[in-house]
């Protein structure tokens, strides 16, 4: 997608891949991959990620930006850029990630962001991570 607006009301399986620009909202839950070496645009799920670590939001991600209002799994894998906000609670968080930021608002179990180079992770407003 390099532009325009998709509104989906109701569940999806994945969404975003290699996203350009424009904007996806979704108004329900997301079952697998959320924008995956997404360069741009923006992403908004108003609902839950799939709770696993193997779910993951923003693969490879290099700029745009995703919003969940609910609980997310995997966040930020391999992320290059780009920004990620999560206001529930999260599984694994910034696995190899080597750009961008991530804001938590909930909790999270995981947080293997702290071998990462370049990346800024936030919980509940408070840097945690500045590599």
């Amino acid at each position: 997608m390099k532009g325009g607006t998709i509104t989906v009301n109701g569940t999806v399986w994945s969404l975003g891949a290699c996203m350009h620009g424009g904007t996806i909202t979704v108004n329900g839950d997301v079952g697998e991959e959320i924008g995956p070496l997404m360069d741009g645009g923006s992403i908004i799920v108003n609902g839950n990620h799939g709770s696993s670590c193997d779910m993951s939001i923003g693969l490879g991600m290099r700029g745009g930006s995703i919003t969940v209002t609910g609980n997310a799994g995997n966040v930020g894998p391999v992320m290059e850029g780009g920004t990620i906000t999560v206001n529930g609670n999260a599984q694994r968080v910034g696995s190899g990630m080597k750009g961008g930021e991530i804001h938590l608002n909930g909790d999270y179990k995981y947080l293997v962001g702290k071998s990462t180079q370049g990346a800024k992770i936030y919980h509940k407003g408070k840097l945690i991570v500045d590599l």
